[in-house]
């Protein structure tokens, strides 16, 4: 089976869902920019709780993303398809870490990552749906890229066609990624909040990706200075690990700054909880697993 042969057969899955359990409209709030400038602090506060736990699943989601994309044909449809279900676990970890002392488990277990698919059953058809939109997203902003390289880099993430080290090399690859991260703006509105508003807002997946993107424009400059809050810490990161390269030679010096990338990527993923907190309120409560994610 081919990638677009899963694709095909998953969009042709039928989800319901039962009525007398639809959450009703969400209200979005409209934060300030003094409140987006501090959610990437916020997120380094919750990073602080458990840093070592936070950054083992941080390298969980990026492995699992990995192996994923080994698998032939389905691969990268995998990884995208589980997308929104590990940002969901990341986000619901994060909740955990933001109670009081007392009320923080003692453990989390990596199973946490998977919540949203150990839960009940319309639960995991829901994450499974709104992974084939994140999909069907993905796929979208990769085809425009095709006007510009005719398929080159839309073969490379849908298909797992290797690129040739001429081909990064000679720069043309890089107009098909501007294109690419212009065409993903729209999708990162939709998705930012879609995978809570499923998890714990009990929202149908379109409706949680139209709130989605209603939150986010509604805050579009809290979110414009988010952004620009995290930018200056991946170039001061960057900056400090070319120092860190420059003194101590390139072998050695990957080992003292891939823990420098580990740790801004897991703050920047802890951020995406008190961005919820600040525009839709603490859930109240956990998700719903029948498996144990925390001790």
């Amino acid at each position: 089976m081919n990638a677009y042969s899963l694709l095909a057969a998953l969009a042709a899955i039928q989800f319901y869902h039962n009525p007398d359990q639809e959450a009703l409209p969400m209200q979005a709030e409209q934060v300030t920019s003094l409140q987006a400038s501090q959610w990437f602090g916020r997120g380094w506060q919750i990073f602080k709780v458990q840093p070592f736990i936070v950054a083992s699943l941080t390298l969980f989601y990026i492995i699992v993303l990995a192996v994923t994309s080994l698998i032939p044909g389905v691969g990268a449809l995998l990884g995208f398809i589980l997308t929104p279900t590990l940002t969901f676990g990341f986000m619901e970890m994060s909740r955990l870490l933001s109670l009081p002392p007392e009320q923080r488990p003692l453990r989390i277990l990596p199973t946490i990552l998977f919540s949203a698919l150990l839960a009940d059953s319309q639960r995991r058809r829901r994450f499974l749906l709104l992974g084939v939109w994140y999909v069907l997203g993905v796929t979208l902003a990769l085809l425009l890229s095709t006007l510009a390289d005719g398929g080159t880099l839309a073969q490379a993430f849908l298909l797992g066609k290797p690129l040739t080290e001429a081909q990064v090399q000679s720069g043309e690859l890089i107009g098909p990624l501007l294109i690419v991260m212009i065409s993903y703006l729209p999708l990162l509105l939709a998705f930012w909040y879609a995978p809570a508003l499923v998890g714990w807002a009990h929202l149908l997946p379109s409706k949680a990706i139209f709130f989605s993107i209603v939150a986010c424009w509604r805050n579009k400059w809290p979110f414009t200075v988010y952004g620009l809050v995290a930018l200056g810490w991946l170039i001061l990161i960057q900056v400090a690990a070319g120092v860190v390269l420059s003194f101590l030679g390139e072998q050695i010096g990957v080992f003292f700054a891939a823990p420098f990338t580990i740790t801004l990527l897991s703050v920047w993923l802890c951020s995406y909880y008190p961005s919820y907190v600040d525009v839709f309120g603490v859930p109240d409560g956990a998700s719903a697993t029948r498996v144990p994610t925390h001790l």
